[in-house]
């Protein structure tokens, strides 16, 4: 039970009084989080995720402009040849089961969450990235605040010739747990990790919230968040002759428990990821100049955000 001067104190902080405070909150986290991704890093012997070196180790792309995160919707089954031509044009990162689909793009992120099923989705992940093509084109690898060595553990189980791409970064969350508060609070907490702690982004629990911030780091001002369809839980490999049980790729097993995806919820998170998107979008708009899209409408954001306009439309339907 919260005691009354826990609470008095939070309607302290959450007021225009606290916005200082809750700023100091996160620019302390931020801190103490830079540091743990730091000594993570050198224990597993990699990298820790600096925008500007990160970026000169990507595939020369000059005329890229467009940050594509991919997520594992059904959507993703809409796009055709067309549209994954333009995405390799521009910058892309696949997130956690994305090596599943046969778009190679410029990076992967992936994340370990030992509470979900059996805990070995993080090593599931990173065994797919055993194939031919993905090697061949040796992408960059980005792994969130890895913290025991059990999880660290499994980077060894990437392939030998990606062992050296690796980056470990670290997140941070709002110190806010108001809604009201979040546009202002997430532009001056992206100010102040641009500024002083590159390696760790906003979060909220959410992959595809990280990765607008790795965008943002990046310097990209156009973000296109595809599969990121939040209004049910069914995986682009799912019911897709493309991906038959048995295959030569293994399918994970859908753990979502909801008829919607599990980060719109807030049992354990501070905020579901369409209020955080949502507001993301505003700070990206007006303090950078710049767009989150989606990459097609079906999707719980499709009222909060616009559908990116692609050179060849999606399949309808599919």
């Amino acid at each position: 039970m919260v005691s009354g001067g826990k609470m008095f104190a939070r309607l302290v902080l959450e007021s225009s009084l606290g916005a200082s405070a809750r700023q100091t909150i996160v620019s302390r986290e931020a801190h103490a989080e830079q540091a743990f991704v730091k000594q993570k890093a050198g224990h597993a012997g990699v990298k820790v995720f600096d925008p500007e070196s990160f970026g000169k180790k990507l595939r020369d792309k000059p005329l890229a402009d467009t940050f594509f995160v991919l997520g594992s919707g059904s959507s993703v089954n809409r796009l055709t040849s067309d549209n994954f031509r333009e995405i390799g044009h521009h910058r892309s990162v696949g997130i956690n089961n994305w090596p599943i689909h046969p778009f190679v793009p410029d990076m992967y992120s992936f994340d370990s969450v030992p509470w979900v099923g059996d805990g070995q989705n993080f090593r599931r992940s990173l065994d797919l990235l055993h194939r031919p093509d993905i090697i061949g084109a040796l992408p960059q690898v980005l792994a969130v605040r890895l913290k025991d060595h059990s999880e660290i553990s499994h980077i060894d189980s990437l392939p030998p010739e990606m062992r050296s791409k690796v980056h470990f970064y670290g997140r941070v969350m709002p110190a806010t747990r108001k809604v009201a508060n979040l546009t202002k609070d997430l532009s001056e907490a992206l100010n102040m990790l641009t500024r002083d702690h590159p390696g760790v982004v906003l979060d909220s629990g959410a992959s595809v919230v990280r990765m607008v911030g790795i965008a943002l780091a990046l310097g990209y001002r156009k973000i296109v968040l595809v599969g990121v369809d939040l209004n049910n839980t069914t995986y682009f490999w799912e019911k897709n002759p493309l991906f038959p049980e048995g295959g030569p790729v293994p399918v994970p097993i859908n753990n979502q428990r909801r008829l919607t995806h599990e980060t719109t919820d807030t049992w354990i998170r501070p905020f579901s990821v369409i209020d955080m998107l949502g507001n993301l979008a505003k700070v990206v708009s007006r303090h950078f100049g710049g767009n989150i899209f989606l990459g097609t409408s079906p999707s719980a954001l499709a009222s909060i955000l616009p559908v990116y306009p692609w050179k060849v439309p999606p399949i309808e339907g599919a």
